[in-house]
């Protein structure tokens, strides 16, 4: 089982949630680069939420589906 198909077999409202962090925490940040005064604020939330996202996939593979797959949100 892959970690999509686990998120896929939580129910409707984890889905939701899921949806509201993607926005959160991948296109939010991309407001920040269009001023310059917030570009770096952009990027090192970019960079630290695509880091989190490999280390939550990481995790799965090892691990398997547990709750302690949100701890590299709260990391980075």
């Amino acid at each position: 089982m892959t970690l999509q198909d686990a998120m896929a077999l939580q129910p409707v409202w984890v889905g939701i949630w899921l949806n509201i962090l993607l926005v959160g925490a991948f296109v939010a940040p991309l407001l920040l680069l269009l001023w310059k005064s917030s570009r770096k604020a952009g990027n090192v939330i970019l960079l630290s939420s695509v880091i989190a996202v490999f280390c939550v996939q990481y995790m799965f593979d090892v691990i398997g589906d547990v709750e302690l797959l949100g701890l590299p949100h709260l990391v980075f």
